[in-house]
């Protein structure tokens, strides 16, 4: 297991000094997708029509290992 920390930036940069473990790459994958998704639906960032949340995974030596990137735009269409 290796340790991971994954920092977030959702017009707030928020650090990761704690970090988690996990056994591979797929499973960080998997864990920054779930972390962006679960930022998207905070109810101070779903009341916006759009936003861009990064999630930045780094090692226990400071490298970056992955960069995920959501995006998404909401357009309210009018009824009848």
């Amino acid at each position: 297991m290796a340790l991971y920390f994954f920092d977030v930036h959702d017009g707030a940069h928020v650090y990761d000094e704690i970090g988690r473990e996990f056994s591979d790459l797929e499973a960080v994958r998997t864990e920054a997708m779930q972390l962006a998704a679960q930022h998207a639906v905070r109810p101070k960032v779903s009341g916006r029509d759009g936003r861009t949340i990064f999630v930045t995974v780094r090692n226990t030596k400071n490298d970056v290992v992955l960069n995920a990137q959501l995006v998404f735009n909401i357009k309210m269409r009018g009824v009848g």
